[in-house]
C-alpha cells in the first residue's frame, strides 16, 4: 500500500513540471551569440577574406616586449612578448544597431581567418605551427581585426667572444608569411622600437637597443615578398668578471714579476715560480669549461693567461740559469767580461747592475782607490768567478723589464 502511494506521487510530480516547462515560453538568444551566429555562418577559416582576390591584406605588426635572455652554452636567445596582430577582415562586417548597439565581439583566433605568418629560421621541426599563436581577437564592426597572444620565440645565434666579457651579442628575428607574396599579405609595422614599457631586466645582459625593419623584397615578374626583422643587441654586465678575472689577472703579472726580485741562492724564487705556473694552468682549465668554442677568433682574456702561463714558464726558466750561472766556480769567457764592461760604460747600464754592495765590497774598493758609489754596481772585477754573477744580475734586469712592458701591453689589450 506504501509502495502504491509513493508512485501515484511521483506520477503526480512529474506531470506538473511537464505542465509548467510546456508553458514557459523560450528566451531570445543573447545578442553577442546572434552576432557570432550570424558573421561566423558559412565562414571558411582557410580563405583570405577579401571579396576581390586582388585586394592586399595589410597585416600590421608591434612587440611588447617581456623579458629575454641569452643562453651562452647553447648561443642561443629567448624571447618572451605580446605580439599585436591587426588586419581588416571584410567577411567580420556588421551593422551594430542591427544587434543593440554591439560594436565588439571577441572570438578565438581559430575560428576566424588569421594570417600565416611565422618565425624563419626556427629550431623547431618540420611541423611546426605556420601561424600566429592561438588567442583572444577583438573584432569591430569595420572589420578591423586586434590579436594580442603571449609569444615565446627561440632562435639561435652567432656570438663573438672576443672581448669577453665585455662583449655584446646581436640577434635578429625574422617573421614572414609562408607560401604567400607582398601582393596577398604586406606587413607592416607602426614602431621603429620594440615596446620596453613591461620589460623586466636580465641580471646578466643589458638591453642595449631593440628596433623592427620591415623588408620589401622584389623577386620580378610582379612578385614581392614582405617580411619584418627584429634586431636585439645585448651587452654582458661584466662587474663581476672584473671582480674576479681582472684581479686575478693583475695579481698574476705581480707574481710573475716578483720571481725576478727574490734571492737567486735561496728556494723561494723557484716555489714561487712553480707555485704560479700551476696556478696559470688551472686558471685556463676553468676558463676553458666555463667559456664556449668561439671559432678561429680566441677570447683575449684566454689569450693573457696563456701568455702570462708562458712568461712563468720562462721566468722558472731563467731562475734555473741563473742558480746555473752563480754557482759556477771557472773563470767567464772573455765576451761575456766585454758584454758587462761595455754595459757599465753607459749610465743605464750601471742602472741595470744596480746591486746591494756589501761591506767587504766596499772596502776592497776603497783601497783600490776607486770612489764609492752606493748607487752602482760592484765593478771589481768584471772577469772571473764574479763575472758569472753580474752577468746573472744583468739577464735579470732585462728580463724583468721585457715582461714588465709585456704584461702592459696584454693588460691594454685585453682590459682596455
Amino acid at each position: 500500500m506504501h509502495q502504491l502511494h509513493s508512485f501515484i506521487f511521483i506520477c503526480f510530480f512529474s506531470f506538473n513540471v511537464a505542465e509548467k516547462d510546456c508553458s514557459t515560453s523560450p528566451t531570445p538568444k543573447a545578442e553577442t551569440l546572434h552576432l557570432k551566429e550570424d558573421i561566423l555562418f558559412d565562414y571558411d577559416t582557410t580563405v583570405r577574406p577579401v571579396r576581390n582576390h586582388g585586394t592586399q591584406t595589410v597585416v600590421n605588426v608591434a612587440m611588447f616586449l617581456r623579458s629575454i635572455n641569452f643562453e651562452t652554452y647553447l648561443s642561443s636567445i629567448y624571447i618572451n612578448c605580446w605580439m599585436v596582430w591587426e588586419w581588416l577582415d571584410e567577411y567580420l562586417i556588421w551593422n551594430p544597431s542591427d544587434y543593440d548597439g554591439l560594436d565588439t565581439l571577441h572570438v578565438d583566433s581559430y575560428d576566424i581567418w588569421v594570417p600565416e605568418i611565422s618565425q624563419f629560421a626556427s629550431t623547431a621541426t618540420w611541423n611546426e605551427e605556420t601561424k600566429m599563436p592561438s588567442g583572444r581577437c577583438e573584432v569591430k564592426p569595420n572589420g578591423k581585426v586586434s590579436c594580442i597572444p603571449s609569444t615565446a620565440y627561440f632562435m639561435l645565434c652567432r656570438p663573438d667572444l672576443t672581448y669577453w666579457p665585455y662583449d655584446k651579442v646581436n640577434c635578429s628575428l625574422r617573421l614572414g608569411a609562408w607560401m604567400q607574396g607582398g601582393e596577398e599579405i604586406n606587413i607592416t609595422t607602426g614602431q621603429e622600437n620594440v615596446d620596453l614599457l613591461n620589460y623586466k631586466p636580465n641580471r646578466e645582459w643589458n638591453l642595449l637597443s631593440a628596433t623592427a625593419r620591415v623588408h620589401l623584397e622584389d623577386y620580378g615578374n610582379n612578385s614581392t615578398f614582405s617580411w619584418i626583422q627584429y634586431s636585439f643587441v645585448l651587452q654582458r654586465h661584466s662587474s663581476m668578471y672584473e671582480a674576479t678575472l681582472g684581479v686575478s689577472a693583475l695579481l698574476f703579472a705581480v707574481i710573475v714579476l716578483t720571481t725576478f726580485w727574490l734571492r737567486r741562492e735561496g728556494p723561494s724564487r723557484l716555489n714561487l715560480s712553480c707555485v704560479s705556473l700551476m696556478c696559470h694552468y688551472l686558471q685556463l682549465q676553468y676558463l676553458g669549461w666555463m667559456l664556449e668554442n668561439n671559432g678561429d677568433n680566441c677570447p683575449l682574456i684566454v689569450l693573457f693567461f696563456r701568455d702570462s702561463m708562458l712568461l712563468s714558464g720562462l721566468s722558472l726558466v731563467v731562475a734555473i740559469i741563473e742558480r746555473c750561472l752563480i754557482s759556477n766556480l771557472e773563470s767567464c769567457p772573455h765576451w761575456m767580461s766585454g758584454i758587462i764592461r761595455w754595459t757599465l760604460s753607459f749610465r743605464p747600464g750601471q742602472l741595470l747592475l744596480l746591486s746591494k754592495q756589501s761591506p767587504d765590497g766596499a772596502e776592497t774598493a776603497r783601497e783600490a782607490g776607486i770612489e764609492e758609489r752606493p748607487q752602482l754596481v760592484e765593478t771589481l772585477p768584471a772577469d772571473g768567478v764574479r763575472g758569472w754573477t753580474l752577468f746573472a744580475i744583468l739577464l735579470n734586469r732585462i728580463c724583468f723589464i721585457v715582461f714588465t712592458f709585456a704584461y702592459l701591453f696584454m693588460i691594454v689589450r685585453c682590459f682596455v
